[in-house]
């Protein structure tokens, strides 16, 4: 660096008159300060313009000669500037001190070059834009500490493409771009003082992009085996299969040993991007919105950390009959809503199991007994830090025996606590006199699947356990002796219906059948009183029968036959384009209608999904990554379906007196309206689970949802399985307003 001096050469302090005291002044010396040696020194001016007060602008040449300092006001503020050909300094303020303290004023200055060169365009035909912007960054990485002015330059382009800039002679980190187009990145360019510099040949592709940087934590970038992989974000919901298909159009590119990357001609929406490196644990960002023709810079580097060892306690060491745990462990999956199995195995004999290797993140676990029964689930264990990494799970057994029967009857069973596909299931059989027993991981309200052979039985039942201080519970389960027998048959061709689904709705409970490979369906131990009965098939459904199921009669044959139907197209787009990875789901507007379909939006926003064929209007749920859910009530017409979502979005908060077992036990259902359409409660905690919200008890969080009207209900379940409404006498409900960017709190009243 050098230091030059200077003296002020023109304007000055006015003149006071003969006996007036003369204003306090203090002196003020200004050090010049060159980052680069010039190829001539420095000449021109310096411009002092007053802050305040009436005082003129004071010009000061730059010499170098032996200077004197310059005197102003005491205690007032200056602009200063540099006037000098071929250099450049930023513009800074002086605050002159106290009278008579001198003041010291240090100014950078920069000798200037030129940096050019040559922009072609990618496609034959594309105009070339009639300028460039440069973006001037100091270097990532710089060299001895070296130091560079941000700044961003318009460059003109000529008529033949070339294009030159002047700019402070340093080392600089530049961004080339124009409106529309990729930028180009070029690191550490050395711009020579008084000389200039071709960067050569820029060739311009219009698109979106996204750039940014990514480190190693301890360690280093590996250019051979670093990647940054961009797929498009995926709500929950759905197959495998499905979300691989989105999958496919993910973007992949290589990130340079220095940690930049950049992956473009992206198409605009809502991304999930990840960096990953043998060795370290994924780094994550999402939502990443990309927009038109622009670059979504990540301003933040993405960090490789090592990864963490996931250490599981179970409590007690070995399960009830002195054997391992059986313990599967899933994490969240980085590119879709699913979840990719870790581990799948024993339990040591203390009841530990490491599995190394692992990323931050959401994991699933499951502990069964040695018999394959689930006695523990966490849905959503959180795993952020190596702290988080060591969980300890504590499973409470209680020993229960029983006895089933059927009108009386015993029977020999086999029962499903929990369900034989729930989080919790665990498997007992009963002996020809009835009797069966087991352990549980808790007391309480349960849901239980019984099947039999002879007499064909397939229900579902809720019983209430209730253990003593000592952990032992009894349990008889007493189904009535009902029969329903019948066939579904295709309403068009008269075949048999293999596979079908038949639903039977009571007014405190609900069964599904399936119907053999005749199509038959022949069941004892239903419940007894009025039920609604349906079957579907591939969004075939046929109409509702109503019938009485009474002890010890047969109810039957009963035949239902599938009407046809149709095909629902549609398309979810935001107004950034289409949004693919979206979770849809139909369900029907009219209580007659008994079916259920789901469907993915494909990379171009499409859907397809079959609907009855009676159906006139349909219930359309919309869950898109990066979005708000929305409910819309669509026509079941030939014409495609544009269902339009929004980023903006608020927070749902929901309160309720009962937790989810009185809710069971009471015969109670809750339900959640949105602008008058119903969204179902499975629904709900599926996205609320997607962004980070239990969703398993009061008060119930929902975020991201579209603004509206919304309505809570709390009421007994209908027989047809409908919810509850406002419309409902016997519904206590609360209700409210969500707009964009607020938190809506309902809470329902007993």
């Amino acid at each position: 660096m050098i230091a030059l001096g200077i003296l002020a050469t023109a304007g000055g302090l006015e003149p006071v008159a003969l006996g007036a005291e003369p204003p306090p002044v203090s002196q003020v010396r200004f050090v010049l300060i060159l980052k680069a040696t010039p190829p001539a020194p420095p000449r021109g001016v310096l411009l002092l313009k007053p802050l305040s007060g009436e005082e003129a602008a004071i010009k000061v040449e730059v010499s170098q000669s032996e200077l004197s300092p310059v005197e102003l006001p005491a205690e007032s503020r200056w602009e200063l500037s540099a006037e000098l050909p071929g250099f450049w300094s930023p513009r800074q303020t002086i605050v002159v001190g106290h009278a008579g303290v001198p003041t010291v004023q240090r100014l950078v200055l920069w000798p200037m070059g030129k940096i050019t060169g040559a922009v072609q365009a990618s496609d034959r035909g594309q105009k070339l834009p009639k300028e460039l912007s440069v973006a001037t960054l100091a270097p990532r990485f710089p060299a001895n500490g070296t130091d560079a002015p941000k700044g961003l330059l318009s460059c003109p382009v000529g008529d033949k493409g070339i294009w030159t800039c002047s700019l402070p002679s340093a080392t600089f980190d530049l961004v080339i771009s124009a409106p529309g187009f990729i930028p180009h990145y070029r690191w550490r360019v050395s711009v020579p003082a008084g000389k200039s510099l071709d960067l050569g040949a820029v060739v311009l592709k219009r698109g979106a992009s996204i750039a940014g940087w990514a480190e190693v934590e301890g360690g280093v970038i590996a250019a051979d085996s670093c990647v940054a992989r961009l797929a498009p974000l995926q709500a929950a919901g759905g197959s495998p299969a499905t979300a691989l298909q989105v999958n496919a159009t993910a973007m992949t590119s290589r990130v340079d040993k220095v940690g930049f990357f950049q992956l473009a001609g992206v198409a605009p929406g809502s991304y999930q991007l990840v960096i990953e490196q043998p060795g370290y644990a994924a780094a994550k960002v999402s939502p990443l919105q990309v927009f038109d023709l622009k670059e979504t810079f990540i301003d933040r580097p993405l960090v490789l950390r090592r990864p963490l060892q996931l250490e599981l306690q179970i409590i007690p060491p070995l399960d009830w009959l002195g054997k391992p745990w059986k313990l599967g462990v899933h994490r969240a999956s980085d590119l879709d809503s699913g979840f990719k199995q870790v581990f799948s195995g024993q339990t040591d004999d203390e009841g530990r199991a490491e599995i190394p290797g692992q990323s931050p993140g959401r994991f699933l676990v499951n502990v069964a007994d040695s018999l394959g029964n689930r006695l523990y689930s966490a849905l959503d264990l959180k795993v952020e830090s190596p702290a988080d990494a060591k969980q300890t799970l504590e499973i409470k057994l209680i020993t229960l025996q029983g006895t089933v029967s059927l009108g009386k009857e015993p029977i020999a069973a086999t029962l499903w606590f929990g369900g034989h596909s729930g989080s919790l299931s665990v498997k007992m059989e009963s002996d020809r006199d009835g009797r069966f027993h087991g352990v549980l991981p808790r007391a309480g309200l349960w849901e239980v699947e019984i099947a039999a052979a002879e007499p064909k039985l397939q229900v579902r039942t809720k019983a209430e356990v209730k253990a003593a201080s000592s952990g032992r519970a009894s349990l008889d389960i007493d189904l009535p002796n009902t029969h329903l027998f019948g066939r579904v048959l295709d309403d068009e061709t008269s075949a048999p219906a293999a596979g079908a689904e038949i639903f039977v709705a009571f007014e405190k409970a609900n069964d599904t059948l399936t119907a053999d490979d005749k199509g038959l369906f022949d069941v004892h131990g239903l419940a007894t009183g009025q039920a609604q009965l349906g079957a579907s098939s591939k969004a075939r459904t046929s109409d509702r029968v109503i019938l009485f199921l009474g002890e010890s009669q047969d109810v039957g044959p009963v035949e239902l036959r599938l009407k046809s139907s149709k095909a629902l197209s549609g398309k979810v787009l935001s107004r950034h384009g289409p949004v693919p990875g979206a979770w849809i789901e139909v369900f029907p507007l009219r209580p007659e209608l008994m079916f259920g379909e789901s469907a993915r939006t494909d990379p171009d926003g499409s859907f397809t999904t079959q609907i009855p064929g009676k159906a006139e209007v349909v219930q359309v749920i919309v869950s898109p990554p990066g979005a708000a859910l929305q409910a819309f009530a669509v026509p079941a017409g030939n014409d495609l379906a544009n269902l339009q979502v929004s980023e903006d979005s608020g927070d749902l908060e929901v309160v309720v007196p009962w937790t989810l077992e009185e809710l069971q036990a009471q015969n109670l259902s809750a339900s959640i309206f949105q602008n008058g359409l119903v969204v179902p409660s499975g629904t709900l905690m599926r996205w609320a689970r997607s962004h980070g919200e239990p969703a398993n008890e009061s008060p119930f969080r929902f975020p991201a949802l579209a603004p509206g009207d919304y309505v809570v209900c709390v009421a007994p379940r209908t027989p047809i399985g409908m919810p509850g409404s406002p419309a409902d006498s016997s519904a206590q409900c609360a209700s409210g307003s969500l707009t964009a960017g607020s938190r809506l709190r309902l809470e329902v009243k007993r």
